[in-house]
């Protein structure tokens, strides 16, 4: 069955647009971008990575790429789109085209370490893969080049964060794990949560929230 992607208002809810697309559901979440030109709904399937205009739902530009069922949501980071799926690719896309650009708007592309959950996360300079089963890999987020490659040994659901120049995963028995955004891998520290979670968790006034199993928790100062 093919998808569609709604537009609604956002003080009544009344549905302003909708558009169906010519891919099938997916896991991932859609983000909004501002390319310096325009607004654009950036969204994941197979096998298109599709932009939409906010304002009513007409496609942008569309690159084939993607393969499977995808679970993991596109970021946008220094001026590139990043997308990626295990047994597909990891993709740097230029936005702001027109029609499908395939063969124009990949800047560069890998194939090593993809996940089939979490998504991908960046800092501009670099961008990170994080595999279910704990491999991670490191990428020069304009070159494609692998950064490094670090093996936590642990089962991952959640997607890392990224807060400061810190880099945030929680595997999923519950241990928080934090480390430099940086060009070597270096762990500062580790702490346990008590419980499984498989939840990304939400950063915000100092304070992180964590949905664990059965209780969700907030850490920070009172």
């Amino acid at each position: 069955n093919l998808s569609s992607i709604m537009g609604f208002d956002g003080a009544s809810g009344n549905q302003v647009w909708a558009t169906k697309r010519p891919v099938p559901n997916s896991w991932a979440t859609p983000i909004i971008i501002n390319t310096g030109n325009r607004d654009e709904i950036i969204t994941n399937g197979n096998p298109y990575v599709i932009a939409y205009d906010p304002n009513n739902g007409k496609e942008y530009w569309r690159v084939k790429c993607l393969s499977g069922d995808i679970a993991p949501s596109p970021i946008y980071a220094d001026g590139l789109v990043f997308v990626t799926n295990i047994y597909a690719t990891l993709a740097g896309i230029k936005p702001g085209g027109q029609g499908d650009v395939t063969s124009t708007n990949i800047v560069w592309s890998a194939d090593s370490g993809l996940p089939d959950i979490v998504s991908p996360l960046s800092d501009g300079k670099l961008v990170y893969l994080q595999e279910t089963y704990g491999f991670m890999t490191c990428y020069d987020a304009k070159t494609g080049k692998i950064v490094w490659e670090h093996d936590f040994a642990e089962t991952f659901k959640a997607s890392p964060s990224l807060v400061g120049d810190k880099v945030y995963t929680i595997t999923e028995d519950g241990v928080m794990i934090i480390f430099k955004s940086d060009i070597e891998f270096k762990e500062i520290a580790r702490y346990e949560l008590g419980e499984k979670t498989e939840c990304t968790p939400a950063f915000t006034d100092g304070r992180i929230y964590i949905r664990g199993k059965e209780n969700l928790y907030c850490i920070g100062n009172r």
